[in-house]
């Protein structure tokens, strides 16, 4: 009950933000209150930085939330553990949204069966 009331707390903090930085916080994939903020019709975020947190997105939560998310415009994961799988969710979610201009994926692992999937992405998303 407790982590309730301080993702509670958090998430009234941030959904009045336009940048995040959550940086060096070890979210691993356990960041239910940025994926709440992102589906969140209230929300102004326009700028995300997760750099460093170990994040692997191949559970596909935060990609389906950005994937339909109407105000994110840069999001940084640099140097996380995104991978072939989650660079595969990533690539379907940046087909549907379509307010996201700058991503920076710099040392994830990606591979050329990630970079592949993101090439056939952009292919078709025009605001990256």
């Amino acid at each position: 009950m407790c982590n309730n009331i301080i993702m509670k707390l958090n998430f009234d903090k941030l959904v009045k933000q336009e940048t995040i930085n959550l940086r060096y916080k070890s979210l691993y994939d356990e960041f239910e209150v940025i994926i709440k903020i992102l589906r969140d019709k209230n929300a102004v975020i326009k700028k995300l930085n997760l750099y460093y947190n170990d994040i692997t997105l191949a559970d596909g939560k935060f990609t389906h939330a950005l994937a339909n998310n109407n105000t994110l415009e840069v999001l940084h994961l640099y140097d996380n553990s995104i991978g072939v799988e989650g660079t595969k969710c990533l690539a379907a979610a940046l087909v549907k949204n379509n307010t996201l201009r700058e991503l920076d994926l710099t040392s994830n692992n990606i591979g050329e069966a990630g970079a592949k999937y993101l090439a056939e992405a952009l292919k078709e998303c025009t605001n990256l």
